[in-house]
């Protein structure tokens, strides 16, 4: 079923989410706008068929893209990737530290890209490990042990840095939230600026360690609720 929108749109956005911040902010303004254009054309796309839509749309313009952000904008919830299963939602506070720097993800995403041609020897069993982190933290989630998972993100983080798409400014709130009592933390998103994430029992210190260690913080929590209608 194809159908076609003449005459155009007119699209404002109001978001509370900083750009190129690695928190999804491209996936959630493409999901959001397809949902809406759907239902205001009447379309009957599915949201299936609109998660799958905003996938290639990210791909389009970033060089690459995973299919998480899209997906869980759509559908909300937990969600494992690319099985699409989702998973009780985690009942610790989430606390996000934003540096305030702007990172571009198809820079990032060619950077990695052209780290793997250069040394796969050495890049592509890091990249196998990351992958094989969301297995052993999906059981996590699901039994409830947050300390472990904590340990899978201090360890992803890791990884991530040896890919290359660290930063500073990142390593410094990450490893502010970690001494506040954070189970675990790590760069969120493409990397490169942008933000990290930590899981904890104590989110008012962490959020108070990222605060002093120069960044911004949002005390948040995960929800079943994806893209809906206003």
């Amino acid at each position: 079923m194809e159908q076609y929108i003449t005459g155009g749109v007119k699209v404002d956005i109001t978001s509370d989410l900083p750009v190129g911040s690695g928190l999804g902010s491209s996936a959630t303004v493409t999901i959001a706008t397809l949902r809406a254009l759907s239902v205001q054309f009447d379309t009957g796309h599915t949201l299936d068929e609109i998660a799958a839509i905003g996938h290639a749309i990210e791909g389009k313009v970033q060089g690459a893209a995973s299919p998480t952000d899209t997906f869980v904008s759509t559908m909300g919830g937990v969600v494992t990737i690319p099985g699409r299963k989702k998973l009780s939602l985690p009942e610790c506070p989430i606390v996000i530290g934003y540096t305030g720097s702007f990172s571009s993800t198809r820079e990032l995403v060619a950077n990695v890209r052209s780290l793997k041609e250069d040394y796969p020897v050495a890049i592509d069993p890091i990249i196998n490990t990351i992958g094989s982190l969301s297995g052993y933290g999906e059981v996590l989630i699901e039994d409830r042990d947050y300390i472990a998972l904590g340990g899978l993100m201090n360890i992803n983080h890791g990884l991530l840095d040896a890919l290359g798409v660290g930063s500073l400014e990142l390593s410094n709130l990450v490893w502010a939230a970690r001494k506040a009592g954070a189970w675990g933390a790590k760069t969120t998103g493409a990397g490169g600026g942008g933000c990290m994430v930590a899981i904890t029992d104590h989110p008012e210190e962490v959020a108070d360690a990222i605060i002093s260690a120069g960044g911004v913080a949002i005390i948040t929590s995960p929800t079943h609720e994806g893209v809906r209608v206003e």
